[in-house]
């Protein structure tokens, strides 16, 4: 079974993750390999891995190997968009091109990492803001039942 994990994390977070396995590896710990593509923020992710290129890979995964033009068909998209998708997809690793030419979406398994990264706000803060969207609810509730 293989497995991509796919995080979202900062240059210097990766750095640090990095660092600590290889001092880990050093160290002598047996490490089991594993298949990983990070993105720097959320955008780049989103931008990068559509929802469109997400299912077209699923699609292929079910499929097995197949050409371009199959996959096309299998999931009612025109040639052109498919291609462009699949190349997208060969370039950030979800789909591997074989040696026959056919195209494939070895994994069976991706898991996203997201960290939040940004400061959190203390528990009142958050509350208040959040009080604060329901108070502005309730404000234009009313107005709407009073007009």
């Amino acid at each position: 079974m293989r497995t991509l994990h796919i995080r979202i994390e900062s240059e210097d977070e990766n750095w640090e993750r990095v660092h600590k396995l290889a001092h880990r590896i050093e160290a002598g710990e047996k490490i089991r390999p594993e298949e990983g593509l990070t993105f720097t923020d959320l955008q780049t992710f989103l931008t990068s891995i559509t929802p469109r290129r997400l299912e077209t890979t699923f699609q292929l995964n079910n499929l097995g190997p197949s050409s371009i033009r199959a996959l096309a068909k299998a999931v009612s998209r025109d040639y052109k968009s498919i291609y462009q998708d699949v190349q997208k997809l060969i370039e950030l690793g979800l789909i591997e091109k074989r040696e026959d030419g056919l195209i494939e979406a070895p994994y069976d398994r991706i898991v996203t990492d997201l960290r939040f990264t940004a400061p959190r706000k203390s528990r009142s803060n958050q509350t208040a803001l959040l009080d604060g969207g329901r108070n502005e609810a309730r404000k234009k509730r009313v107005r709407l039942e009073r007009t």
